[in-house]
């Protein structure tokens, strides 16, 4: 259930961009030709397909209803014989009533009937039925009403049918769901295609201009944050390596004054070496860690894309890591 919503909103979203881009594009005509025909024919196509898979998953439904229909009067005409059966087996048909329900399929020593409980079910209970009304014939018993499996026979047509008619409508489902994702696929790519050309036609503007100008084509602006690199080099007294030390790259406290362990974290490896990549800007802090020492925190100010390399001393003490 939570893939089709996931679909249908994905769906949804295309559908929304597409139209957005095309009557944005009437007003402010900045889109390339190709790309305006190739939106107009993919949201017809999409809103087709999508239609085409609702009438295929509607029709499916009321097969669905017959088969449960048609199960249900299945399962009923063989209760109904396995019934009539068990209390006519002796007088009726004398002889040894074990080998007769065994014959049936049903329990030799109480006469219970065989499982029905799904479509496989059904239809296996159908055939000891028919199967077994056969063997009874030819093995020269007095067919009674009770014993004739006409019935179920005919029912057991109509039900097998009905579950080949729905197989069939499962793979046209099917084959729907692969033709509206395709069309998704493509429509996708236009309206990445979309963004890309209103995004440098309206390069010469700020970012928050440029948002609302493709947020106007359905277009989503985003802005890749740059990761910067921070490389510290922990040492020991004695010169000795910090090896193990856990590192992180945050803040101190929350906006609520309250203290926080957010952010990068790593482990310093033999050599005392510990990188760091973020995409945060500005001041924050690097905070070091090693048991048997005091936590070390440096304030640092980070700035975008250009790497740092730190040098700590660790002294020797109570850690919080304790």
């Amino acid at each position: 259930m939570s893939q089709k919503k996931k679909t249908l909103t994905s769906e949804s979203k295309v559908l929304i961009s597409l139209s957005k881009a095309m009557a944005q594009n009437l007003l402010t005509p900045i889109l390339e030709a190709g790309t305006v025909t190739a939106m107009g024919l993919q949201y017809t196509a999409l809103i087709n397909a999508v239609i085409s898979r609702q009438g295929a998953i509607a029709a499916d439904g009321v097969l669905v209803k017959k088969n449960v229909s048609a199960g249900k009067d299945l399962k009923t005409a063989c209760s109904a014989y396995f019934v009539e059966m068990n209390e006519n087996v002796k007088i009726r048909v004398g002889g040894n009533p074990k080998s007769v329900r065994a014959i049936f399929g049903m329990n030799e020593k109480s006469g219970k009937q065989p499982k029905m409980d799904s479509e496989k079910t059904y239809l296996s209970a159908a055939e000891k039925i028919i199967n077994g009304d056969l063997k009874m014939i030819s093995g020269g018993y007095v067919v009674n009403i009770a014993f004739t499996a006409a019935t179920v026979l005919g029912l057991r047509n109509i039900y097998q049918g009905l579950l080949n008619d729905k197989s069939v409508a499962q793979s046209l489902i099917t084959d729907k769901e692969i033709a509206v994702q395709k069309v998704v696929k493509a429509a996708k790519i236009t309206a990445d295609d979309v963004g890309i050309q209103v995004k440098h036609y309206f390069r010469h503007m700020k970012d928050t201009q440029i948002r609302n100008k493709m947020r106007s084509f359905g277009s989503s602006f985003e802005t890749r944050k740059e990761v910067t690199e921070i490389e510290a080099i922990i040492k020991l007294p004695g010169d000795k390596s910090g090896a193990g030390a856990s590192g992180r790259i945050g803040l101190l406290l929350t906006k609520r004054k309250k203290p926080t362990t957010k952010g990068v974290k790593g482990t310093a490896d033999l050599d005392g070496m510990l990188i760091l990549k973020t995409t945060v800007k500005g001041k924050t802090y690097l905070i070091i860690k090693l048991i048997g020492f005091e936590d070390n925190i440096t304030p640092i100010n980070i700035v975008a894309g250009i790497p740092q390399r730190i040098v700590v001393t660790m002294v020797a003490g109570v850690s919080s890591l304790y």
